[in-house]
């Protein structure tokens, strides 16, 4: 009875809190300025994660921070509306809002939508998969664990070589150029994700009681290094991630969180203080004002996009969307074929804003790219499907299922950071890339543990024929 009332409590909690979000979208009386606004939010965002640890709690009998109602929708409440309310409510403008390029009065509303819009796809309840698990041998664990392995190799050699051939790369330089060396630096992030989650399949079938062995640990360790001194940092922040997703999964302990994140921010910071260093750039942010930085994007191209469409510009109506499916295919396949990328969210951006420097970029996002296609509908559309996937793969993640559709969850959280400030078709090649690679990965263990098997089930079923004619 007790959890019965619990449980009306944020109920009604949850209600109101909806409904005065719905309230604060639509501008209401006494919720039309940003910090009213943007507090609504961050109230219904507050009573709707208390839901997801209770429903954590329910059906695992513990606390679980990866549900998609806890964890991610706590980061897309934040990293949405933090840098609005430092610089429209404290009066400290962030790196990209402090540009002279205007947004819209109604930023904080729209992106306020986006959360909304995540939260009604994530609260949908899907069960896990009722197919049973498939019977892995240790040929497909050892298998997996020497594939991701040597897949370690590729990005590995990747940013050695950058690092022999230039030093550290200086961010946004040939923005508008189509060359090798840019699908390289795009392999490099698709295969580092890939070669991690693989070496955790293979580890998990394994049965091992350890996250990775200590050859996985180097190679692994070495690869982020590597990346980083190449001046780089949302490949090494997704395999970073998708660690701590791994041990929290294995029921790690709220230290594992709390030992694993505040590696991550150290690791942002660094590395964008070397990073400029290198280049000869003075940084004198604190590291709090360099994450909220970061997390700027959003903010300010969904301002930005609404404050010239569709006064200046018309809607995209699908186009950048649809390009962003399209053009799924690697670039130099997509190239060649469909010519330039200049149909997707981020491209159009530029003309929006009237951006042409070619060794530079401004970046784009999920709302902004929603908002650039249907408006304020688009926004909660398109951040609805990103919480509809949360909520899907949430209860089918397992690295140990020998299954694609088992990691998909967990590469979702490793990439959301950065994917969300990218457009629909960065977003989707980031997470498409990787499983495939790893599901790729699987056949070949599966394939590779039949042909070991083969002759030792020939040899059971002849001396089981011999016994049989014995009796």
């Amino acid at each position: 009875m007790d959890r019965q009332v619990a449980w009306g409590t944020v109920s009604v909690g949850l209600a109101l809190g909806l409904a005065l979000g719905v309230w604060a979208g639509l501008g209401g009386p006494g919720l039309t300025t940003v910090r009213s606004q943007i507090l609504v939010v961050w109230t219904l965002a507050v009573l709707i994660i208390l839901v997801g640890l209770q429903r954590s709690w329910s059906i695992q009998h513990r606390i679980d921070l990866l549900h998609p109602l806890v964890a991610p929708l706590g980061y897309i409440a934040l990293s949405f509306l933090a840098p609005l309310w430092v610089t429209l409510v404290a009066g400290d403008p962030v790196r990209a809002l402090s540009r002279e390029t205007p947004i819209s009065v109604n930023t904080a509303a729209l992106l306020g939508l986006g959360v909304l819009g995540y939260t009604a796809g994530a609260w949908c309840n899907f069960s896990p998969s009722r197919r049973e698990r498939a019977s892995l041998g240790p040929e497909f664990a050892s298998t997996l664990l020497l594939v991701g392995r040597c897949l370690v190799l590729v990005p590995l050699s990747i940013a050695i070589r950058d690092n022999l051939a230039g030093g550290v790369a200086i961010r946004g330089l040939g923005q508008l150029e189509y060359t090798p060396s840019d699908s390289l630096h795009a392999l490099l992030g698709i295969a580092s994700l890939a070669a991690v989650v693989t070496i955790l399949a293979g580890q998990a079938v394994k049965g091992s009681t350890k996250l990775l062995a200590p050859l996985d640990w180097v190679l692994i360790v070495s690869m982020i290094l590597a990346i980083g001194a190449r001046g780089s940092r949302s490949d090494a922040v997704a395999i970073m991630l998708v660690l701590v997703v791994a041990k929290l999964s294995r029921r790690g302990r709220l230290r594992s969180l709390a030992a694993g994140i505040p590696v991550v921010f150290a690791f942002i910071v660094t590395v964008l203080h070397y990073r400029n260093d290198q280049l000869g750039r003075t940084t004198d942010e604190a590291p709090v004002t360099i994450l909220l930085g970061d997390m700027s994007i959003a903010a300010f191209t969904t301002g930005a996009t609404a404050a010239r469409v569709p006064s200046s510009f018309d809607y995209a109506y699908g186009d950048t969307l649809l390009a962003g499916l399209v053009r799924q295919l690697p670039s130099p396949i997509s190239v060649p074929l469909l010519g330039p990328p200049t149909d997707h969210g981020a491209y159009r951006f530029r003309q929006i804003v009237g951006y042409s420097n070619p060794d530079g970029g401004l970046g784009f996002s999920i709302p902004a790219d929603g908002y650039l296609n249907f408006g304020a509908a688009g926004v909660a559309i398109l951040c609805a499907l990103i919480g509809l996937l949360a909520s899907w793969s949430y209860p089918r993640m397992d690295f140990a299922s020998g299954s694609p559709i088992g990691i998909i969850y967990p590469v979702l959280l490793a990439i959301m950071p950065f994917g969300l400030r990218s457009d629909f078709l960065g977003f989707n090649k980031n997470i498409l890339y990787p499983v495939l690679i790893v599901g790729l990965a699987m056949i070949i263990a599966r394939s590779s543990g039949r042909k070991m098997l083969g002759p030792y089930r020939h040899r059971r079923s002849e001396r089981d024929t011999e016994l049989v004619d014995v009796d």
